[in-house]
């Protein structure tokens, strides 16, 4: 840190901050993300300052971007759907890819 200078967080638990698995930010850097194991996933922007809370019936466990700017998977393949945020568009959106049946042989 240089001498003289101030720390300012970009968000914490005034701002419903709690739990937090993973840290993002959009390809612009306009947007900084924080998913929370609560489900919940955190969008400042970094300009305005203004900051949305989206809600998964999901358990986040990272924020892998994707590709565009703004679209990050919010947890690993595994048996069941992935979930995506889409933080592109003024109102974040929360969807999900079903997992593939599986096939018995």
């Amino acid at each position: 840190m240089i001498a003289g200078s101030q720390v300012t967080p970009l968000m914490d638990e005034r701002d419903g901050i709690a739990d937090a698995v993973a840290v993002a930010a959009s390809g612009d850097g306009g947007r900084i993300l924080v998913a929370m194991r609560s489900g919940k996933v955190a969008i400042r922007d970094a300009r305005s300052g203004e900051m949305a809370l989206v809600s998964c019936s999901c358990e986040p466990d990272g924020l892998a971007r994707l590709r565009g700017s703004a679209a990050f998977r919010l947890n690993g393949f595994g048996d069941g759907p992935v979930w995506i945020l889409d933080a592109s568009g003024e109102q974040p959106r929360i969807v999900f890819v079903a997992a593939a049946a599986r096939s018995e042989q």
